[in-house]
């Protein structure tokens, strides 16, 4: 596995004999040399790809950009699967439809807030199923109590993704 990395963004490769996965860590922004990124995986696009994004903190209107210019650039054989998105990306996401780029959107974390205790908490969404069977309901992990888990923005996702 190799990690790259930049002031602000750092990336691993993991290459399995089945598939591909990307892991990105940090802000993406207009200093995302994604063509470094590309020039590793290019030789395995007949494969998978998995990019995992829980670790996203922040991107910003050139870091759109740049992210348009890697998933455009990719040209992608099979299936690419956007996992774990962060609440950051999941926002931007429910914001700006192309942003998937025909990807397959597998999971996303949301914001929960607490009106108990007050406190903002955050949980994975599985979207390979109807948005109906995640949890409608969670306990709040810094009081226990009961939390309604508010999944609208993700409807449009679903509209919009690529099976």
């Amino acid at each position: 596995m190799n990690v790259i990395r930049n002031d602000l963004l750092q990336w691993s490769v993991e290459k399995n004999p089945d598939n591909t996965v990307i892991h990105l860590k940090g802000i993406i922004n207009e200093e995302f040399t994604y063509k470094e990124l590309l020039s590793e995986i290019q030789e395995r696009r007949h494969l998978p790809l998995r990019i995992h994004l829980k670790e996203i903190k922040r991107i910003n209107s050139m870091g759109i950009r740049e992210w348009f210019n890697l998933l455009r650039d990719l040209q992608w054989e099979t299936k690419v699967v956007l996992s774990e998105c962060s609440m950051i990306f999941t926002e931007v996401l429910s914001q700006i439809e192309e942003l998937g780029y025909g990807c397959f959107i597998e999971s996303c974390y949301v914001p929960v807030w607490c009106d108990h205790c007050e406190e903002e908490f955050e949980i994975r969404i599985n979207m390979t199923i109807p948005l109906s069977e995640n949890p409608a309901d969670i306990a709040c992990p810094h009081c226990g109590d009961s939390c309604s888990v508010d999944t609208w923005s993700l409807e449009d996702i679903l509209k919009k993704q690529k099976s």
